[in-house]
């Protein structure tokens, strides 16, 4: 049995990939393969909670899960086992090497995705907002996001387990737009039979919008999303307010990344981050043109006025902010 382990990293399409498979894990069946079955009945879709079990050792729930899971698949006629959860990335040797001694009499694959280090940074810190973590308060809410882009160290904890043969790297910016296709396609696995979406078709964009961390913080700050409740409402009203508008990258949320990229001070000299290493490095751009700022803000007093805030003070503050006279 050959066993592919997705292991991320976060924030480059795990969630796009784990739903499609656990959708369409019957059209995968007659391609040969079988998108391992949830670890509990918790999470159904994608595997994470077996980082949990391997850091405790937990040997009871990890035997059932790859003898049941590798017993469905044999019984299908399938060669190839795929389990999928971006926080394996995180887990340490011991983690890892209990997991080596659950697969180690089948033929492994990791997988993994990098990011653009920045880019990642801005999504991480707009979804802690999200989910109503403290934004800044001392150094422990950033050093989860300063760990995730340590890619070089990742790397080599996996392969000092795996080999280096076994351990597969892309990059997510190159196929942000066709992640589904691109990480099936790595396996040799024809797609032809398989109606992917495309990212924009994954999603209602008014549904799924990730604002901006400007936006965010203003209403963190204001009190406006402290409870969850108003959180929803608040992105309800986001989505309905810009749609599938392009977003204003402001120089407020430019300098933030910055910051906790210099403070993370790690380094991208891995063999395999060679060819990306351009890409994961590129500073972000904000070339906001005029046509853009006025579409933004037009949106932004659309969606102040859904709030009910006052105009003015907000409005001269987010033009401060986005550096705009």
């Amino acid at each position: 049995m050959k066993i592919i382990i997705h292991i991320g990293t976060h924030k480059t399409g795990t969630t796009a990939i784990q739903n499609f498979c656990y959708k369409n894990n019957i059209l995968l069946n007659n391609e040969g393969f079988f998108y391992a079955g949830p670890v509990t009945n918790n999470l159904l879709t994608q595997h994470s909670e077996l980082a949990q079990f391997l850091r405790e050792n937990n040997s009871e729930v990890l035997e059932s899960f790859f003898v049941q899971n590798i017993s469905s698949a044999k019984k299908l006629n399938c060669h190839s086992l795929i389990l999928s959860a971006e926080n394996l990335c995180h887990m340490g040797p011991t983690a890892i090497e209990r997991l080596y001694d659950y697969t180690k009499e089948h033929e492994v694959v990791i997988k993994i995705y990098v990011r653009n280090i920045y880019d990642y940074v801005m999504s991480a810190l707009s979804q802690r907002v999200k989910v109503m973590h403290t934004l800044m308060e001392g150094p422990e809410p950033i050093s989860p996001i300063m760990k995730s882009i340590n890619y070089s160290i990742i790397l080599n904890r996996w392969e000092k387990v795996y080999g280096k043969t076994a351990v597969q790297v892309d990059s997510f910016d190159l196929h942000k737009h066709d992640m589904i296709t691109h990480f099936l396609e790595s396996l040799d696995l024809d797609t032809s039979p398989l109606n992917i979406p495309k990212k924009r078709e994954v999603a209602d964009p008014k549904q799924n919008i990730n604002p901006d961390i400007t936006t965010l913080s203003f209403m963190a700050l204001s009190g406006l999303i402290h409870k969850k409740k108003d959180l929803r409402t608040f992105m309800k009203k986001y989505g309905k307010s810009f749609g599938q508008s392009e977003r204003l990258i402001s120089p407020f949320q430019v300098r933030i990344s910055e910051m906790i990229v210099n403070k993370a001070n790690h380094t991208y000299d891995h063999p395999k981050l060679k060819a990306f290493k351009d890409i994961l490095l590129k500073r972000p751009e904000h070339n906001n043109t005029d046509e853009r700022t006025q579409e933004y803000l037009s949106n932004m007093e659309k969606f102040i006025f859904s709030l009910r805030m006052k105009r003015l003070s907000f409005y001269e503050k987010l033009k401060l902010l986005l550096g705009i006279n």
